[in-house]
């Protein structure tokens, strides 16, 4: 199809598919509440998808920024996440949208960094890792950073199926 040759083929476009997942999956768990029921999260996002593929539009994301956003201010109902989706669509509005369109990326900016940036200055849940699980996050987190999120990940993995046998030693 006229998308598939657009993305490389339907080899290339599997494999960005399957990044894409995966890279999603990581950042939705990463936000759950260990007590929240993550099968929810996970339905909405692949309902999501699935609409927004018989659209015909991209897949969506989940909004980490946002998501940290909602936390840090107390956020915590289902209707905090019902009221930021009809926000979206209001501001997605071409009428509305033209009206921001002037607003600096700066503003934008400042909200991704102010919920995002505590996580990465001082990243407590990496810092309590030890031995293997520490070498494998921090070789991730410095490939995401030098290269790209998609291209980290993809060392991550590599690198935890180098290192399995060396984690069922330890246990």
């Amino acid at each position: 199809s006229e998308l598939a040759d657009r993305l490389g083929g339907w080899p290339s476009a599997v494999v960005s598919a399957t990044a894409f997942a995966a890279v999603d999956f990581l950042a939705i768990v990463s936000v759950v509440d260990a007590g929240a029921p993550l099968w929810r999260e996970l339905t909405a996002q692949g309902v999501g998808c699935v609409v927004s593929g018989v659209c015909g539009s991209a897949p969506v994301g989940g909004s980490l920024s946002r998501s940290l956003v909602a936390k840090m201010t107390g956020a915590s109902s289902p209707a905090a996440g019902f009221v930021c989706g009809l926000a979206t669509l209001a501001l997605a509005a071409p009428s509305i949208s033209a009206l921001l369109a002037p607003m600096p990326k700066a503003v934008l900016a400042a909200v991704v960094l102010a919920a995002v940036l505590p996580g990465v200055v001082f990243p407590k849940d990496m810092l309590a890792l030890s031995g293997i699980e520490a070498l494998l996050a921090w070789t991730t987190t410095v490939a995401c950073a030098l290269s790209d999120p998609t291209k980290g990940f993809a060392l991550g993995v590599v690198v935890a199926v180098l290192l399995w046998p060396l984690r069922r030693q330890a246990d």
